[in-house]
Order: C-alpha cells, then sequence, then structure tokens
C-alpha cells in the first residue's frame, strides 16, 4: 500500500506542476497579447536633431491675401498635393503656399455647410468635413469630385450623460456625442463616444455613411462623475500601413481598430505624472499631468506629443529597439539650421509643422528667405520629409 501512497503523492505534485505551468503559459499569452509597453522617461534631452528622423525640410509661407485670412486658432493639414486650412470657412492651398480657393460655402443649401467647427474628422487627409447639423458634408480637395454627405448616427441608445434622467436629457440638448470620427474605408467610420459622466457603456461606435451603426465597442474604464467637470478630451486617431490606430485620452492602451476587435498595440507608461483613468474628473489642474497624443507613424518612428506644466513636449519611440527620446525643444532642424519644430500630424512619409509669421521674423537664417512676410500674416508651414 505504501507504494500506492507514494505514487499518488508523486503524480500529484506532478499534476500540480503541470497546472501551474499551464497557468504561467496561458498568462504570458495573455500579457503578449496585450502589446508591448512602452515607458516614457521623465527626463528629457536637451534636443532631438532633425536629421536623426528626417532628410529633409521645406518651408513654405502661405499666400496672406484678404480673402484668405486665417485667424491664431485655424485648423492646418495636408493631403498629398494640398494644404488645407480650416478656419470660419476652408481654405485650399497647393504645396507652394498659393491660395486656390475656399472649398464649400455656408449656408442652408444641400452643398453647404453650418459650422466648419464642432467636428474632427481624419479621413486619411484626403478630403475635409464640416458641419450640416443632422450630417457631416465631406469636400474632396479635388473641384472634379462631388460633395458627399455623412448622416450622423443615432446614439440615444449608446450614450449616457447622466444617470439622472432630467440631466441627461438636458444634457444631451448641447452636448455633441461624437467630436471626433475616422474614416475606416469608403463607406464606415468609427466615431469616439466621450464617457461625459464616467459610467458611458461605449467607447467606439462603427456606423456606416447613412448613419447606420454596425458595431458598438463597450467601455470597461469608468471614474466617478463630477457634474461641474464636462470635458471632451481628443483622442489620439491615426492611418499608417493601412491600419487605423486609436488611444483615449486617460487610456494607457493604443489600439489596432480592426473590423471585429480592437487589438492591443502599445501600453505606454507615463510615470508618477500618469493621470488614471478613474480619477481625471476629479482633477482641477490638469498641467500636473502629462496630457500624452500620438501623432503619427513611419517604418521607424513612432511620434508623440504631451503638455506637461504648461509646456509641450514632443518624443519619438524607434520602432527597431523601443527607445524613447523627449525633448521640450521638439525637433531642432540641423538640416537648414533654424530653430525647433513640433509636429502637428504625419500623413505618409510627412511632417506638418506649423510657424507663426512673427516666429520666421525673428529668425535670421530663415527671414532671410521671407523678407517680405509680415508678422501679422498667414503661417508658414514647414513640411519635413521623414526617413
Amino acid at each position: 500500500m505504501l507504494w500506492i501512497k507514494l505514487f499518488l503523492m508523486n503524480n500529484k505534485l506532478f499534476i500540480w506542476s503541470i497546472t501551474l505551468l499551464v497557468v504561467f503559459l496561458i498568462s504570458s499569452c495573455k500579457d503578449s497579447e496585450k502589446g508591448q509597453r512602452i515607458c516614457i522617461p521623465s527626463s528629457c534631452v536637451n534636443e532631438i536633431p532633425l536629421s536623426e528622423v528626417a532628410d529633409k525640410v521645406d518651408y513654405i509661407a502661405l499666400e496672406s491675401k484678404k480673402e484668405c485670412m486665417l485667424s491664431d486658432w485655424a485648423d492646418i493639414f495636408m493631403t498629398k498635393e494640398y494644404i488645407v486650412a480650416i478656419d470660419k470657412e476652408i481654405y485650399l492651398f497647393d504645396k507652394t503656399g498659393k491660395f486656390l480657393r475656399k472649398i464649400g460655402r455656408k449656408g442652408q443649401g444641400p452643398d453647404e455647410y453650418i459650422s466648419t467647427m464642432g467636428t474632427s474628422f481624419y479621413i486619411n487627409y484626403s478630403s475635409v468635413v464640416a458641419d450640416k447639423g443632422n450630417a457631416w458634408i465631406e469636400y474632396s480637395c479635388s473641384e472634379t469630385v462631388p460633395f458627399s454627405l455623412i448622416q450622423k448616427p443615432d446614439v440615444k441608445s449608446f450614450m449616457r450623460f447622466s444617470a439622472n434622467t432630467k440631466t441627461h436629457e438636458e444634457l444631451s440638448m448641447f452636448i455633441q456625442p461624437i467630436l471626433y470620427s475616422m474614416k475606416l474605408d469608403t463607406n464606415l467610420y468609427a466615431g469616439y463616444l466621450h464617457n461625459i459622466d464616467g459610467h458611458n457603456p461605449y467607447k467606439l461606435l462603427y456606423y456606416q455613411k447613412d448613419g447606420t451603426v454596425v458595431k458598438q465597442y463597450p467601455n470597461y474604464l469608468h471614474f466617478e462623475d463630477n457634474p461641474n467637470n464636462i470635458a471632451q478630451y481628443q483622442p489620439s486617431f491615426y492611418s499608417y500601413n493601412g491600419q487605423c490606430y486609436f488611444k483615449e485620452m486617460f487610456n494607457d492602451t493604443l489600439f489596432v481598430m480592426k473590423e471585429t476587435e480592437l487589438q492591443p498595440y502599445l501600453i505606454f507608461d507615463l510615470g508618477e505624472n500618469n493621470l488614471p483613468y478613474e480619477q481625471q474628473d476629479q482633477i482641477e489642474d490638469m498641467s500636473r499631468y502629462k496630457q500624452f497624443r500620438l501623432i503619427g507613424e513611419t517604418d521607424s518612428h513612432l511620434y508623440f506629443i504631451y503638455d506637461y506644466d504648461s509646456k509641450r513636449y514632443t518624443g519619438i519611440i524607434n520602432k527597431t529597439n523601443f527607445e524613447v527620446k523627449v525633448s521640450e525643444d521638439g525637433f531642432v532642424d540641423d538640416i537648414v539650421n533654424t530653430f525647433s519644430l513640433t509636429p502637428n500630424l504625419i500623413y505618409e512619409k510627412e511632417m506638418l509643422c506649423v510657424l507663426s509669421a512673427l516666429q520666421i521674423g525673428t529668425t535670421p537664417s530663415l527671414s532671410k528667405n521671407f523678407e517680405s512676410l509680415k508678422e501679422d500674416d498667414n503661417p508658414v508651414v514647414a513640411i519635413v520629409s521623414l526617413k
């Protein structure tokens, strides 16, 4: 009987060992499925030379004519052929800075928009979107392509503004639930649902051009609601190599947006200056925390910015060794030998940076090339060719 007891004891140990090994392997697989973890350092390098990521930079003054003067808050982006400025109206420039025409016009007509404000669309930088009230209107930068309408999806069953029914109804009257969208293909869009009261059931809706919701992604993250703090933070949306990417402001995970799932891609550790998702509505001074946003990606690097302590920081992640560099001075242009550049966006292998005419005028190495530029003229854009 003794040998039977010993056999059972040994086999129990064997079974427990196998069980622990299986649990370990499963846990390891789950961790690997969460994506690569990236630690963002609290210390900064003095500068990141532009030549580390770029081959060339062109400085282009946007034409300053009465019919195309821009305000300080104009949103500027680029396509393969054009530079587009979205202000109170939409202005189209070529890549020499010459003003070509306005895109669309304000009004109540079928091809007109009510406002250029109120939504930001990421349409792979090939067209421009403005607000029509119950729909968005999409204009191609080409005059030969007609406009099209994108119906706003009905989000009543997907959006919660407050647990209080009366407050929910009141807030739903003036808060636009979808401010940021990404075009996934010709007839599919992803809209970000802001978590207004901390307990919204969904965070992303996939919808078609006619407004039909075809998929919704649950929101598993919550925070304690502060009714006096109604904020709609900008998420990160960008496209790279045929894929679309998404990250919320206070969520540490960057996702690849698949048709059937959100696949974790990278996890960002911002250290002690990270604002936990569950505390976001309780903080009065946001400058004490890193407000992290991704700009875009190339074959060699991933680019990001964050605001902290009333300053803007620029960073890159080397995709080969995951080395991270952060600079308060942005990219120092050692190609043209001027000053620092902060990226606005990345389109394919080009990075767009926007500089005020005043900045140019006070920089001797650039001002000689823009002798006629006045300090209140339209901005100068730097188009950087990335490696």
